[in-house]
């Protein structure tokens, strides 16, 4: 088993998990579905924002946003 394999067989468990898959190129500021403006952000803000609001509910939109 070499690196490739590894990496698909992770990658369709945490599939599996519900986690959605996504081509880091098309991700990056000139892709398709670009989710940060250049390469130099290392967090998906969107992602976390979403994430946040999800696991949180509860919260003020105030509390989220000083989390991020």
């Amino acid at each position: 088993m070499d690196e490739f394999y590894l990496e698909q067989a992770l990658l369709y468990w945490f599939q599996d998990l519900g986690y959605e898959i996504a081509f880091g190129p098309d991700i990056s500021p000139d892709g398709m579905r670009p989710e940060r403006e250049s390469y130099a952000d290392v967090v998906l803000v969107g992602r976390l924002r979403s994430a946040l609001k999800r696991i949180n509910p509860h919260f003020p939109y105030e509390a989220l946003e000083d989390a991020i």
